[in-house]
């Protein structure tokens, strides 16, 4: 395979299948759902994959049909982009820009890193990791993280487009992966509907079976039922990919976990039946954002799951500077606007345990370091050591606003508290206070009108 993917034009030439302008490699680099996936060029060297059908009435309409969405669906850098349409007398060839592996592969290779029976780590894979430095040990998450926000990207500009995909699951995202760079691309579009088409009609193509523990119940219930006799489908909604991309990012950020508790590697058909007894099993997200956001996509009613967009914009996917921003800016307006100030503190009290949980104050699980430091009568913003063994939410969230804004000024000791960087202030206060963010965020979004219409109209634009 290493030797297969570093291949030149001018060597294929001579072994490569040609059709056409096309030559397709004999070897399979991944199997799919009806379809084998082939590395190829198209002359005069373009780097391709090729999915190879065989050629039957029924497999060249899917080709035909996948081309024809691509082609009305304008290209975007999270999209698996198009090449040609070719075929001969035996196959048809749907070529598109090359990607290195699943993230189903990514997943299972992360997976086995962390056991005794390490799987072989795809050739570019291991370039990217040597030429980035990437320690296994640490950096899985933020790539993981990263990858699900160009998934999230494509998913948006698919629906902006019009249409849903219908079949999101890790097989059906590829990865492009650079000497130091990696993206992540929504791929298969054969199963793909139009947002405005009558969803009625009992014809639309059943998702095969090998997908299942990443559609919503309502699709499985479709699905059942077009295997009998097609009485009572529903129609399905752009919806269906709100919840397949929770499980999705569920999958990836926990490296292969079910989101419903299924047990790591069932088949599909036990997948299934945990989706429909509707019970999330989000113990394994590591974050409170993780956990927060999935639950919201996974929701069992289509309606009530919030939309990509808003996904896009959660704290998940927040840079460390965008949720500095967001604590200074709830610090500001709690500060200088006395009424609407008064009352974000009043809420945020009620939700006091989620930040500190059984502790009797945020003053007791920060580095006696910093304690000393806030309450030394010669800083400007000093907490008498009483009030610090009282202190509300609001002043935990001043505090940070006031180190990131005067960070320069902070001792050399609190500096290196904080690894020496803004972004390392804002991981010691995640690390210390991991509900923090979304505690302060479901408070602001839940009552932002409440406090008042400015208020309100600046949240929206900036961070819901």
């Amino acid at each position: 395979m290493a030797d297969m993917f570093s291949k030149s034009y001018n060597q294929v030439k001579k072994d490569w299948e040609k059709i056409g302008k096309l030559y397709v490699s004999p070897e399979v680099v991944e199997k799919g759902n009806g379809f084998d996936s082939c590395l190829g060029f198209y002359d005069p060297g373009k780097k391709v994959m090729v999915k190879r059908r065989n050629l039957s009435v029924e497999n060249l309409e899917k080709s035909e049909r996948e081309y024809s969405i691509l082609e009305d669906c304008e290209k975007h850098e999270n999209i698996l982009n198009w090449i040609t349409l070719d075929k001969n007398d035996e196959f048809s060839y749907m070529s598109e820009e090359r990607w290195s592996f699943t993230l189903e592969k990514l997943v299972n290779y992360f997976r086995s890193t962390k056991t005794t029976t390490k799987l072989p780590c795809p050739k570019p894979l291991e370039q990217y990791i040597i030429n980035t430095g990437m320690n296994l040990g640490k950096d899985i998450d933020a790539l993981m993280l990263k990858l699900m926000e160009d998934v999230a990207k494509g998913l948006n500009h698919l629906h902006e487009m019009g249409f849903f995909h219908r079949d999101l699951n890790p097989q059906n995202v590829v990865i492009v992966c650079g000497r130091k760079s990696m993206t992540a691309k929504i791929a298969n579009f054969c199963t793909t509907e139009r947002i405005s088409i009558n969803r009625r009609r009992s014809k639309v193509t059943t998702i095969n079976h090998y997908t299942t523990g990443f559609q919503p119940p309502e699709q499985i219930k479709n699905n059942n039922l077009r295997k009998i006799d097609g009485v009572g489908i529903t129609p399905e909604t752009l919806k269906v990919d709100l919840f397949s991309f929770g499980c999705v990012i569920f999958y990836s950020l926990t490296l292969g976990e079910h989101p419903f508790g299924a047990p790591h590697g069932s088949i599909p058909q036990v997948c299934e039946s945990y989706i429909c007894r509707n019970q999330l099993a989000l113990h394994h997200c590591k974050t409170e954002e993780a956990k927060v956001l999935v639950a919201k996509l996974l929701h069992h009613t289509p309606s009530a799951r919030i939309t990509i967009t808003s996904a896009l914009h959660d704290p998940l996917f927040w840079s460390f500077e965008k949720k500095l921003a967001f604590f200074k800016d709830v610090s500001e307006i709690m500060e200088k606007q006395e009424a609407t100030g008064q009352m974000l503190e009043s809420f945020l009290e009620v939700e006091r345990q989620n930040v500190i949980g059984t502790a009797t104050s945020w003053g007791t699980l920060i580095d006696p370091q910093l304690v000393t430091y806030i309450t030394d009568p010669t800083n400007p913003n000093r907490i008498d050591p009483n009030r610090l063994m009282h202190a509300n939410v609001r002043r935990l969230v001043r505090l940070i606003r006031n180190h990131h804004s005067h960070f320069i000024q902070l001792p050399a000791n609190i500096q290196a508290l904080y690894r020496g960087t803004v972004q390392g202030l804002e991981e010691y206060y995640r690390e210390t206070f991991p509900r923090l963010l979304m505690t302060v965020y479901s408070v602001v979004i839940m009552h932002k009108n409440v406090v008042g219409s400015e208020f309100g109209e600046y949240i929206t634009k900036y961070y819901a």
